[in-house]
């Protein structure tokens, strides 16, 4: 649905309000609130959704072009993460730092999965069935590799998170 001129920027710069404003509470929460952690998770896919679309679209970038600069930036964030804190083991974030690095990767892999799925489904034609199939092979994949190697999990939890982005 076309917006009228303007109001699409108003709606975005709300919905980023809205993000940051749940990860203000989720940083100062002295405990896990799972409804907030959930709702954090969901809100930074649409953001997500959205920085990536305005990359492609609104800057000219395109959907390659995006997709290597989310990647990148993802890639980023993870080794600076790696560097500076180390990187903690998936489903443990030992201290408030760490968790303001799993929300700029997390922002950044809702934002890389969300790309994937337009240039996937639209640019090359496969569609939303197809682009969904592929989606959930990989996971299969990544799950058999985190079952059958030694591969780092936290490789395979960040190279896991990107697909299980929903490509709608």
């Amino acid at each position: 649905m076309r917006h009228a001129e303007g109001t699409e920027r108003i709606g975005n710069g709300t919905r980023a309000a809205s993000v940051l404003a749940m990860l203000g509470a989720q940083l100062r929460s002295k405990r896990l609130r799972p409804w907030l952690f959930w709702a954090l998770m969901l809100a930074s896919s649409a953001v997500g959704a959205e920085v990536s679309d305005a990359m492609a679209r609104a800057l000219g970038w395109g959907t390659a072009t995006t997709a290597l600069v989310l990647l990148g930036g993802l890639v980023a964030i993870l080794l600076w993460w790696a560097m500076c804190r180390g990187l903690p083991a998936p489903g443990f974030i030992g201290h408030r730092r760490d968790e303001v690095w799993f929300w700029a990767a997390a922002l950044s892999g809702n934002g890389l999965g969300s790309v994937l799925g337009d240039l996937l489904g639209d640019r090359w034609g496969l569609g939303l069935a197809a682009c969904t199939a592929l989606y959930a092979a990989t996971l299969a994949v990544l799950w058999g590799l985190g079952r059958g190697t030694r591969i780092d999990r936290r490789l395979l939890f960040w190279a896991a998170f990107v697909p299980s982005r929903i490509p709608f």
